[in-house]
Order: C-alpha cells, then sequence, then structure tokens
C-alpha cells in the first residue's frame, strides 16, 4: 500500500470497525439480558395474577379467569399465552395438560425454557398454598409465553443501534478523509513548488510547514545545497582545465609562426601561415629550418 491517504485511512477505519462490532456484540448481550429480565417479571405478575383469582367454594377450587383474560397477560400482544394449573395430588384445574412442569418443584418462582405446540416458551412456574375447607393444599401455576415478542424487541434494538452505528461509521470515515487531505495539504504544498521551478533554480525551500515534515524539507534543501556545490566545482574544475590547456597551445602557436619568420623558402611560409591560423590542417614541414 503505496497512498499515505490509504494508509491512514485504514488505521482509522480498522478500530472503528471492530469497537464497533465489539458494541454491537456486548449491547446485543446487555440488551438481550435486560429485556429478558423485564419479560420474566412481567411473566411472573402475570403468574401472581392468576393465583389471586384461585378461590375455595365448598371444598372445590374455581378460578375467575376465562382464558380470554389469560391471554392478556403477554407483555405486547405479539406472543402466545399457555397456563397450566394443578393442585398438589397433580389433577389438572385449568389450562393445557401437556405444558412442561419446572425441572424440580420449588417454592419459590422458577424460570425456565420449554416448547409447547411447536412454540418456543419461557415459563414461570409459581406454588402457592391453598385451604379447601378442612384441609390445605397447594397449587402449582404455571404461566408462559412464546419468545417472538422478546426477540422482535431484541431485534428493534439491534437493528436501530446498528443503523445508529452505520450512521456514526459513515460520518467518522469522512470527517477522517477531510482530516487527512487537510493534513496532507502541506505535503502538496511543497510538490507544488518544487513542480514550479525551472530546472537550474535550486534554492533552498522557504515554504512555511508543519513541524512534522521539516526534516523532509530541510533534507531537500540539503540535497539542493550539496548539488550547488557540485556544480560549482565542476565550473572551477572546467574553467581551471581551460586556463591550463590555453598555455600549451598559446606557446605552440607562438613557436610555429616563429618557425615560419625563419624559413627562408618564401613558398613554404604560406602554409605555416595556414597552419598557425588552423590548426585542424595538417602543417608542412620547412627542411630549411
Amino acid at each position: 500500500m503505496n497512498s499515505i491517504r490509504a494508509r491512514l485511512l485504514l488505521w482509522i477505519g480498522l478500530p472503528f470497525t471492530l469497537v464497533g462490532i465489539l458494541t454491537l456484540v456486548s449491547s446485543q448481550v446487555v440488551l438481550s439480558r435486560q429485556i429478558n429480565e423485564t419479560f420474566d417479571a412481567m411473566l411472573l405478575n402475570a403468574a401472581e395474577r392468576v393465583e389471586r383469582r384461585i378461590h375455595s367454594v365448598d371444598g372445590e377450587l374455581r378460578i375467575n379467569m376465562h382464558y380470554f383474560s389469560i391471554s392478556t397477560l403477554g407483555s405486547r400482544g405479539e406472543g402466545k399465552i399457555f397456563y397450566r394449573i394443578r393442585d398438589d395430588a397433580g389433577t389438572m384445574l385449568a389450562g393445557f395438560e401437556g405444558l412442561e412442569g419446572p425441572p424440580a418443584n420449588a417454592t419459590t418462582p422458577v424460570f425456565y425454557d420449554t416448547r409447547y405446540a411447536g412454540n418456543e416458551l419461557r415459563a414461570v412456574a409459581l406454588n402457592f398454598p391453598v385451604v379447601r375447607a378442612t384441609r390445605s393444599g397447594r397449587i402449582e401455576v404455571i404461566v408462559a409465553e412464546s419468545t417472538e415478542a422478546r426477540e422482535s424487541l431484541i431485534n428493534e434494538f439491534l437493528l436501530t443501534l446498528s443503523a445508529l452505528t452505520a450512521v456514526g461509521g459513515l460520518l467518522a470515515v469522512t470527517i477522517a478523509l477531510l482530516a487527512i487531505h487537510r493534513g496532507l495539504a502541506p505535503l502538496r504544498t511543497v510538490s507544488h513548488a518544487l513542480r514550479q521551478r525551472s530546472p537550474n533554480d535550486l534554492d533552498p525551500i522557504d515554504t512555511r510547514v508543519p513541524r512534522e515534515i521539516t526534516t523532509l524539507v530541510a533534507s531537500i534543501n540539503g540535497l539542493m545545497a550539496r548539488m550547488r556545490q557540485s556544480i560549482r566545482n565542476t565550473q572551477q574544475f572546467n574553467a581551471d582545465v581551460s586556463h591550463q590547456l590555453r598555455t600549451p597551445v598559446s606557446e605552440i602557436r607562438a613557436l610555429a609562426e616563429v618557425t615560419a619568420r625563419r624559413c627562408e623558402d618564401p613558398a613554404l611560409r604560406h602554409p605555416w601561415r595556414i597552419s598557425s591560423a588552423s590548426p585542424k590542417r595538417p602543417a608542412t614541414r620547412c627542411n630549411n629550418c
């Protein structure tokens, strides 16, 4: 990955994504527990309402409640309600006989999960004493509700939380992109300043930059200073070489002119002059010199 923007976005987005996933998972656990506790409390309240409607008449137990009243004990009207009422002898008094009881008898309310008629149920079993004429006994009341309402409420909360998390993530990514764009602006300024220069311009960069890229600009300026020094050294070397070569050439030309003047044959003086004026043409040797 060669892009700084992509790297920054990755390192910002990856932790945010992990935090969002952990938030959703932990929220699901917490919401499920809280919602189940709330529904369990309402289920227990329904069982206690059934208990208050059981009374004894001439030694017989009677329940002053119809199924319609039982069905309205649900929390939101979305789940199915099942109930079972029987005495300590196992005699069914009302409700659904096939509804499974708690794992063990208990004097305190017991919550448990069960299944009946193809429905996943959350049930509460409650035992309480009752007096029949001259003897007393105990009555077991079981009220169960299907779990659709719980699951529906949990899903609604999670869907809302997921939507809020997604919107927050989009906003965070947008803000991160803007922040990265603004943060990389000094680099674009330095790049633009370098592109606008001529090939011979090796002056230092005097653009004001943030502290984080001061080292980079100083390195570029140091490179330019070394290039300027190298160019000056090359120019000085060329000047010295030119000076060193100019003196021998002048001496050779002067010696050729003197030799040409000393030559006694006039016909041979002209080539010497040509040779001294044009070094590329081969000179003619004077036999009388």
